[in-house]
């Protein structure tokens, strides 16, 4: 086993209220876990947006 191992999940869901297809406009809402299984009691993870803040 490395010394740092993450294992990522992602569930994707459409969200028909705040989707207009006649627009070709979709909204979809994201939910990522993520698991260290490595040796190291912790690794820092900073979530950023689309914009890297």
């Amino acid at each position: 086993m490395s010394q740092y191992e993450l294992s990522v999940s992602v569930e994707t869901r459409y969200l028909p209220e705040q989707s207009d297809p006649d627009s070709r406009q979709y909204a979809f809402a994201y939910t990522l876990n993520i698991r260290n299984t490595g040796r190291r009691g912790s690794i820092d993870l900073t979530p950023l947006d689309h914009h890297g803040q």
